[in-house]
């Protein structure tokens, strides 16, 4: 290719050809998807086609559940999860079993991965608020039931949940941190915080503030925690008692300004129902089950003498490649010209790069490029969407055309579970 590159751009000068070749060698340079074997593909892609449904076995699962064989249970659901791994209600099930059976971190992980779909699955809330109850941490689990009002449960376990509860509830007392411990403890908790693994972070610092009561910090950091799960009542209440901690020392009189400020703000989120947006339920839809793996992009470039308008639709083909059809608007000295082609996009970690074929129709001309695409693209936390700046440059088959080169800026939205 880059022979080819070389003579096809060796009357349209030294500079020119330099760049478009330094383009495509950061392309190639991005990641091993252009390079993947057909065998690796065909692994891939078999994997998605490989997902069965759960039903068969679901019922036994259950069964030896509720009759008190939650070993056995667990060895049930396990080879279920294993051949259903994105199905979102068996995954927060398979939890429930893990917290009947003890493994209450286990089971609060497993939650965590899928807690952003808990707006398309309702199951999702039971299952965790059930965990919680189970580990005795009873404030948490109603804030989790109050926040879905006239949630639909699971009609096998709905119903027998209270004997549940009463006959596999940890009698096990609180472990207490000691003074040494709790540094590492404190900043677990925050590192959960930070990851996305809300539920945990929960769950360790209740066990911080129980061995601690009188330290205000905690309290703060357990806020934190529960505001990002959107648990926005007992937040308060926890920042409320960690600002009263902090008692009359003028000292900390900029910091408890601060923290009486975030409390106002959590007293009236707490005061209104939950808001289920159009991000929350894209960023559910990323656990869905089957759920298509595309993406969607806009942006473009607007100045005095040039702007450029484009769009990209794309399919996921691996977790960090992706094929998509490219639309734009170009227009320069009072000429407007339309583009569509088709790309391969490959992403490595902020770096993005791309080739393929572009179609341009100007008037009654037409004309075909080879494009090479790069530059930087910046995911958002949840990875439903980031901000992207790309170099274009356009190789033209027609010695009448002319080579350009273009910049753009715009927006990605992602959907559905990577592969």
């Amino acid at each position: 290719m880059l022979n080819y590159i070389n003579k096809h751009f060796e009357k349209r000068g030294g500079a020119l050809r330099g760049f478009l070749v330094f383009l495509l060698l950061i392309t190639i340079s991005t990641g091993n998807g252009f390079c993947q074997s057909k065998k690796d593909r065909s692994r891939s892609a078999s994997k998605g086609r490989s997902e069965t449904s759960s039903q068969p076995g679901i019922e036994e699962a259950r069964s030896l559940l509720l009759s008190g064989k939650t070993i056995e249970a667990l060895m049930a659901y396990s080879p279920l999860v294993a051949a259903d791994s994105t199905n979102v209600g068996l995954s927060s099930e398979y939890a429930y079993a893990l917290a009947v059976n003890g493994n209450f971190e286990a089971a609060l992980y497993r939650i965590d991965v899928i807690w952003k779909a808990r707006y398309l699955y309702p199951e999702v809330s039971f299952y965790a608020s059930q965990i919680f109850s189970l580990m005795g941490n009873e404030a948490v689990a109603e804030a989790l039931n109050e926040v879905f009002p006239g949630r639909k449960d699971p009609a096998w376990i709905s119903e027998v949940a209270p004997v549940m509860l009463e006959k596999y509830k940890s009698q096990k007392p609180q472990y207490v941190i000691s003074a040494d411990e709790a540094p590492e403890y404190f900043s677990r908790a925050n590192k959960l915080t930070s990851r996305g693994n809300y539920l945990l972070a929960i769950c360790l610092f209740s066990n911080i503030n129980a061995s601690f009561p009188d330290v205000y910090l905690p309290y703060v950091g357990y806020s934190i925690a529960l505001e990002k799960a959107e648990l926005y009542k007992p937040a308060a209440e926890v920042l409320e008692k960690g600002i009263k901690l902090m008692g009359k020392d003028p000292a900390k009189n900029e910091e408890r300004g601060i923290l009486e400020k975030r409390l106002s703000s959590l007293s009236a989120k707490s005061s209104q129902p939950a808001k289920v947006t159009i991000a929350k339920v894209i960023a559910g839809s990323s656990v869905k089950k089957d759920a298509l793996r595309l993406m969607a992009y806009a942006g473009g470039m607007i100045s005095p003498s040039y702007t450029n308008v484009n769009g990209r639709f794309g399919y996921f083909l691996s977790g960090s490649g992706n094929a998509a059809v490219d639309l734009g608007i170009s227009s320069m000295s009072g000429t407007t010209s339309y583009n569509v082609g088709m790309t391969y996009y490959q992403r490595h970690k902020v770096l993005v790069g791309g080739f393929g074929l572009v179609g341009s129709f100007t008037g009654n001309t037409s004309a075909a490029f080879f494009k090479i695409s790069v530059g930087f693209s910046f995911q958002s936390k949840n990875k439903v969407s980031s901000w992207d700046i790309f170099w274009d440059g356009m190789a033209p088959f027609s010695r009448a055309q002319i080579t350009t080169v273009g910049f753009s800026a715009g927006r990605s939205m992602y959907f559905g579970k990577r592969k």
